[in-house]
């Protein structure tokens, strides 16, 4: 394993461009397949291009809120004071990759957009405390195990297919959360990809000459990431900045957000946890944990290098995905795979179809309004679990998050490395992954 991790590494370096070109290689692609395999003429495709660049606008602003706000929360003393100690678990480099893994992937059962974040900042953490280990390989164990949400109470397709209104109701009606995260076949699959991630992670730690200890620049970064909570001496300050560090502006501010969060979940339960609920909560938890608006703001502000690279690269993003549907190219493409699927093969084929097609529509939403219409029905047809089809179809969508570098932009900048220092990692869980998921899909609708 770890002398097909070094190929992966090797390749691309030599190979992976950064994710923007990337992005630009894949709207080639789809504009040449459009014109080769659908009717589309190329003014279709450049209105579809300008109708889907900004598609994704809100949820770019949503992840951004989540990046921002999480990373406020994780680096005060309070919460780092804990991460300090979980990072003292480890004793060696191996333990080290395989808790990272472990501990990301747990938070990520809860909400992905914290765990995106703590997970890093406890990948670094570690590298801090344990000698020895490789900190490329602690930040890829962290992300690989955050690619587990997809089995938690965040996972988006099927907290969509719970909401009234959602872009397929019309098709398939309502998915209760009973049949898809809160369903055996998803706890076993769960599970074994934490217990896969850790343990690929653990495998995959390199000998000492090849080690890369973390950048002494980083820890300084770091030590001083919550200066933003030293008490400020207000003594002959202006009412001006006495309002700004007043500790009683802020906590209002906070507990009016939390009001909300806690009012949401009392009348709508699980149904209302998405985005919008999770930044009110991180917000208002985050306003109570500064002394002041202002340095909440400050602390804030120390995140923002991260999300540059959502704002930059999410609208091609969207452009891509709504050129995939606006073309037909994406209904082509499930369409093939539901043409030769039975009852047997259906999970592992929608499987299979959500890996490809997240590497052109790497948002979820984007997934499910391609696929929904098409393996939906065909499930009800052929006898199998609606809720099994569209949690097939969210493994799918996050698996190959581990090739496709959309999700790994923002940790990959809290880490200050760049994606071709953690992808050959990242590719060699992902084939393993593949195979666990593939056999428990194929087996579990037979004895379940």
């Amino acid at each position: 394993m770890k002398k097909l991790a070094n190929f992966f590494n090797s390749l691309v370096q030599k190979y992976l461009p950064d994710p923007f070109v990337f992005a630009v290689i894949l709207l080639v692609i789809v504009l040449l397949s459009a014109f080769i395999w659908t009717p589309t003429s190329p003014g279709e495709m450049i209105d579809h291009f300008g109708d889907g660049f900004w598609s994704l606008l809100a949820f770019t602003m949503q992840l951004s809120i989540v990046l921002i706000t999480s990373s406020a929360i994780a680096n005060t003393r309070f919460i780092k004071k804990y991460l300090a100690k979980l990072a003292s678990i480890p004793k060696n480099p191996t333990q080290a990759v395989f808790t990272v893994a472990i501990v990301t992937s747990l938070v990520g059962i809860i909400n992905w957009g914290i765990a995106l974040v703590v997970g890093i900042i406890y990948a670094k953490e570690v590298a801090k405390q344990v000698k020895g280990t490789h900190y490329p390989l602690l930040i890829a164990a962290s992300y690989i195990g955050f690619t587990v949400w997809s089995s938690g109470l965040s996972s988006s397709i099927p907290l969509t297919l719970n909401t009234p209104d959602h872009p397929v109701e019309g098709i398939n009606g309502i998915i209760p959360l009973t049949e898809t995260i809160f369903t055996l076949h998803n706890l076993i699959i769960g599970l074994a990809l934490i217990l896969t991630y850790a343990l690929v992670s653990r495998m995959l730690t390199p000998k000492e000459h090849e080690i890369i200890a973390i950048d002494s620049n980083k820890l300084i970064e770091d030590d001083n990431s919550s200066d933003f909570e030293q008490k400020v001496d207000l003594k002959g300050k202006s009412l001006a900045f006495k309002l700004e560090h007043n500790r009683i502006i802020s906590s209002i501010a906070g507990i009016v957000c939390l009001l909300f969060f806690a009012k949401a979940i009392i009348t709508g339960g699980v149904n209302a946890i998405n985005l919008n609920t999770i930044n009110m909560f991180t917000i208002g938890l985050g306003l109570l944990m500064y002394s002041g608006v202002k340095p909440y703001l400050e602390a804030a502000g120390g995140s923002i290098k991260s999300v540059t690279p959502l704002i930059i690269l999410y609208p091609f993003y969207g452009a891509i995905q709504t050129m995939l549907a606006g073309s037909g190219l994406g209904e082509i493409v499930s369409n093939y795979f539901a043409s030769i699927a039975t009852a047997e093969t259906l999970p592992i084929l929608t499987y299979l179809a959500a890996g490809f097609l997240n590497l052109f529509v790497p948002a979820a939403g984007g997934q499910i309004i391609i696929q929904g219409p098409i393996f939906l029905p065909i499930a009800e047809q052929l006898g199998v679990p609606q809720g099994l089809i569209a949690m097939a179809i969210t493994y799918g969508d996050t698996w190959t998050n581990l090739l496709q570098p959309f999700w790994a932009l923002p940790a990959l900048a809290l880490a200050g490395l760049g994606v071709r220092d953690i992808m050959g990692y990242c590719i060699t869980a992902m084939l393993v992954s593949g195979v666990v998921t593939g056999v428990l899909l194929t087996i579990l609708p037979i004895i379940l």
